[in-house]
């Protein structure tokens, strides 16, 4: 994940995670994060330095007064999935301690400028929630191998975007790394899945070792995205716009680097996926050359990056 700063874009919320993985999984270890409540008034988190893209969407250059209006991405078919709202601040989150399970629509609402992330995560039924939190405040990356991830977007300052999730009964985490200290807010899944319609994509994106396979030329706009890791590892979306004269090369060698300017920018996000899974999220893009990319290390061998391997593609957006 890329880390943002104020003045450059050093690493977005989507590549931070890639940097502490691809330097032996310890170097978040040094932050405490702190698990946000779940219920209506959670106790404040100490809020660090806030983090910024090199470029805020115009849409975000000033604080919404009430939540924008989502697209309208609704599935067609006989019953719509019940919907609820995630709200993500700077020093604390608010998610609904119940949800059903089956399909549901979770919109990410983000109050503030800064990039917020939001990423899915499902707690081993063998991992107490307690001793999740207990690993998670020690050192975040830790706790991946005690969870299964359902993907989740990056969002941009004052917007709000939805995603399509299947839930099964059991603990949930959504989390939120796009600054520190790393933070979560839990919520129970119970009952028997509802019978829910599969959302309609306009895009779809299939995750293997090491390739994307989507189309070569997308409308823009905001659209709905369908997301599928058919790998054998976890996997994860980067959607970026190289700088003039820059190759996928450099993009690799900055996010294992992180020297000097960043040489892209970046758009949007959908974070990992575990395999077999797949999830809906909304993506608005505007007209022009873009690079689909997975920088994450290659958990299928623990050698390299997938995006050393060639997980990447060039697509285009049209008016």
């Amino acid at each position: 994940m890329f880390k943002k700063n104020m003045s450059t874009y050093n690493l977005t919320s989507f590549f931070s995670l890639v940097m502490c993985l691809a330097l032996t999984l310890n170097a978040c270890s040094g932050s405490a994060p702190t698990a946000a409540a779940t219920q209506p008034e959670p106790a404040p988190i100490k809020a660090a330095a806030t983090t910024i893209p090199t470029q805020l969407p115009a849409s975000a250059t000033a604080l919404p007064t009430k939540p924008a209006a989502i697209a309208t991405s609704a599935p067609k078919g006989p019953v719509a999935p019940p919907e609820f709202t995630l709200t993500v601040k700077t020093d604390n989150m608010f998610a609904p301690a119940r949800l059903p399970a089956g399909l549901v629509r979770i919109n990410s609402y983000n109050f503030e400028l800064d990039w917020h992330t939001t990423i899915i995560r499902r707690i081993n039924d063998d991992v107490k929630l307690d001793d999740f939190a207990t690993a998670f405040k020690k050192d975040p990356v830790s706790t991946m191998p005690m969870t299964s991830y359902l993907g989740g977007p990056d969002v941009p300052g004052g917007t709000i975007l939805a995603g399509y999730y299947t839930l099964t009964p059991g603990t949930f985490i959504i989390v939120d790394n796009s600054n520190d200290p790393w933070r979560f807010s839990s919520f129970q899944v119970a009952g028997t899945a509802n019978q829910a319609a599969a959302p309609q994509a306009d895009i779809s994106v299939i995750e293997k070792e090491y390739s994307f396979d989507m189309p070569k030329s997308i409308p823009s706009g905001i659209h709905l995205w369908k997301f599928t890791n058919q790998g054998k590892a976890l996997h994860n979306v980067a959607i970026v716009r190289l700088n003039q004269g820059k190759t996928i090369k450099d993009l690799i060698t900055f996010v294992k680097d992180s020297q000097g300017k960043p040489p892209y920018e970046y758009l949007a996000g959908w974070n990992f996926l575990s395999p077999g899974v797949t999830s809906w999220g909304e993506v608005d893009l505007q007209p022009g050359e873009y690079m689909i990319v997975d920088a994450a290390p290659d958990f299928a061998t623990g050698d390299g990056l997938n995006a050393e391997k060639g997980m990447y593609a060039a697509f285009t957006v049209t008016p």
